[in-house]
């Protein structure tokens, strides 16, 4: 659900809620007598916008719950349009602080978790029918970033029954970082073509690249 309104000043006001419901049951729901599995997320917004000639700002407020994580999330950011709106340069800052945790388990033993993100963005109208963008994207966590339901045994004799679960360990920091060159052009009266390529490297060892087609008739 969203709800905007115009406020003085000129500044746009939008407030959100977002719900997911999921139920499910195992296919061996008889023979095996399990029980159906319901789990419901809420997610609410607000976020403020306004408009100074060809500069547009934007900061909002996020806050989600369900019964194992919560979080809360700043985000702030805007676009200047320049040399006639043949380029635009963005920018924008996102933190959010979160907790994760067994449902059963009481909400001030939960595991913290902080995120600070920076996204730029670079998009220039090269002709009539191409546009250009480039863009970069910087990540860094702070705290637990394994799964509360993911858990090592450790055994004396090789028993798992008589072993003892601890948290998988995971390190409690990561710095993550993409960078994305984007083509966009429109062939002929129809059709439109895309092509993006994306290369993606942390400092948990793992790198990658990402070349990507899309194709759209109108």
């Amino acid at each position: 659900a969203n709800v905007g309104a115009t406020l003085p000043w000129q500044l746009g006001l939008d407030l959100s809620w977002e719900a997911d419901v999921i139920t499910s049951a195992s296919v061996d729901v008889v023979s095996a007598a399990t029980t159906t599995i319901s789990e419901t997320r809420n997610e609410l917004g607000v976020k403020l916008k306004r408009e100074l000639g060809k500069l547009e700002l934007d900061a909002g407020y996020t806050y989600s719950t369900e019964r194992d994580s919560d979080s809360h999330g700043v985000a702030m950011g805007g676009k200047q349009a320049l040399w006639q709106d043949n380029l635009e340069l963005g920018v924008r800052y996102a933190f959010s602080t979160n907790r994760f945790g067994y449902a059963e388990e009481p909400r001030s033993s939960w595991r913290p978790l902080t995120i600070h993100t920076v996204d730029m963005t670079v998009t220039r109208v090269v002709d009539a029918r191409t546009v250009a963008e480039l863009a970069s994207s910087l990540f860094y966590a702070d705290g637990f970033q394994s799964s509360v339901y993911r858990r090592v045994p450790i055994s004396l004799d090789g028993d798992l029954v008589n072993a003892t679960w601890v948290d998988e360990q995971t390190p409690a920091t990561r710095r993550r970082a993409a960078l994305v060159a984007r083509v966009r052009r429109a062939l002929g009266k129809r059709w439109i073509g895309a092509l993006d390529y994306r290369f993606y490297a942390d400092d948990w060892g793992i790198t990658g690249h990402t070349v990507t087609s899309d194709w759209a008739a109108r």
